[in-house]
């Protein structure tokens, strides 16, 4: 394999993270209204939001619950995708908003876990790049010693 190729896969694999970042986004907008729970002591609203890195690009998702209140939103709870209560809280919604719900989050989950992998693999190159850094400096002065206290 040449250096060339290298450079292009670890570039793709870049590229694909950053389409995940596009894929959360997306489906951040694309739910037009905030769904529905019906509660004993009242209505709460599900939606789907963002989670953002320090540099502001999304890097996953998670579903929140809220009240609206004259001040804006109560935010209540908030769940990972992965770990999202799906049929509690599909018991408590119309069954329209089921649907959206079973969808968006069937969409978020493959999302989630697609960037999970993503990165994992990313992660490993770099582990990778750097334990070649290590090991070319050390080992090869060693060795380079014994070899001279040998043939000097």
């Amino acid at each position: 394999m040449k250096d060339e190729d290298l450079l292009d896969m670890n570039r793709r694999l870049k590229e694909m993270i950053q389409r995940t970042s596009e894929e959360f986004e997306f489906l951040v907008k694309s739910q037009e209204f905030s769904l529905t729970l019906h509660y004993s002591k009242g209505v709460q609203y599900l939606s789907l939001v963002r989670q953002k890195d320090s540099e502001g690009n999304c890097v996953g998702l998670t579903w929140k619950r809220y009240r609206p209140s004259s001040k804006g939103r109560v935010w209540l709870k908030g769940w990972s995708v992965p770990n999202t209560p799906a049929g509690m809280l599909t018991s408590r919604m119309y069954p329209n908003d089921a649907l959206m719900f079973k969808e968006l989050h069937g969409l978020a989950k493959e999302a989630v876990k697609l960037r999970k992998e993503l990165v994992s693999k990313k992660r490993r190159v770099q582990a990778t790049y750097q334990a070649i850094k290590t090991f070319e400096g050390s080992h090869m002065k060693q060795y380079e010693q014994k070899r001279d206290e040998i043939f000097i």
